[in-house]
């Protein structure tokens, strides 16, 4: 029996992406567990890019074309979602992965809201968030099994 190997795109090459994700992938990758087949960082920080060129990616893995990503996960055949971003871009992100059925891999925290130290309305939509986040996964779930991952970086 052969084993599929997943299919990964990274959203965000920050700081946590290059120290983490990316040598595990390249790791993962190298003993054909793993193939990360792009890398999108979010709207607002493209010209971040060089700051990066150090890192050992290929063209193929700053896909210019694609500027619609529900097109580059479909063409990519992507399997999973690593959501590397500033918090405030998780939601959105992690819902639009589950609405395509991926799997998601997400730094903590899961979700925020400015102010929400100061704020209790804030703060009560940090609770909305997450009940619309884990209503989307159950939907999934209901269809197919997956997985929404938290990851704690110590």
């Amino acid at each position: 029996m052969t084993i599929k190997t997943p299919r990964y795109l990274l959203v965000g090459a920050g700081l946590v992406a290059q120290k983490t994700y990316i040598p595990r992938l390249q790791e993962l990758d190298e003993k054909g567990r793993a193939k990360l087949m792009a890398i999108v960082e979010i709207y607002g920080n493209e010209h971040q890019r060089p700051l990066y060129s150090h890192l050992p990616l290929s063209k193929q893995q700053w896909p210019q074309e694609y500027l619609e990503l529900d097109l580059m996960i479909r063409r990519l055949r992507i399997d999973c979602v690593i959501i590397s971003t500033e918090p405030f871009a998780h939601k959105s992100y992690g819902l639009r992965a589950l609405e395509k059925g991926l799997i998601v891999i997400t730094d903590k925290p899961i979700i925020t809201r400015k102010g929400a130290c100061t704020s209790k309305s804030a703060a009560s939509g940090i609770a909305e968030d997450f009940e619309e986040l884990q209503n989307a996964y159950d939907e999934l779930q209901s269809r197919q099994q997956t997985c929404f991952t938290i990851q704690c970086h110590r």
